[in-house]
């Protein structure tokens, strides 16, 4: 279902319907000075056929902003954290 300019409302869409779809983002923060948002999987058909965005932040408020949210998650075990290594 595209709902650009269709005038729906992504919220009303029901999980029984057959063109439910779901939208949701990646976050991965580096030491709260660096931030990358973005839509992509990092799997091959994302990479191929999908239309992805992201946007790179460096400084600011934002990566201390959501460093500080995920630690809150985290300390709530409300996230597990899966660092690279």
């Amino acid at each position: 279902m595209n709902m650009a300019g269709s005038g729906a409302n992504p919220e009303s869409v029901k999980k029984g319907d057959a063109a439910f779809t779901t939208m949701h983002v990646k976050y991965l923060v580096a030491g709260e000075r660096l931030m990358l948002i973005g839509s992509a999987n990092l799997t091959n058909r994302a990479m191929t056929r999908n239309m992805e965005l992201g946007i790179w932040v460096e400084g600011g408020e934002e990566p201390h902003y959501i460093a500080t949210h995920f630690n809150r998650l985290i300390r709530q075990k409300a996230l597990t954290p899966n660092p690279l290594v």
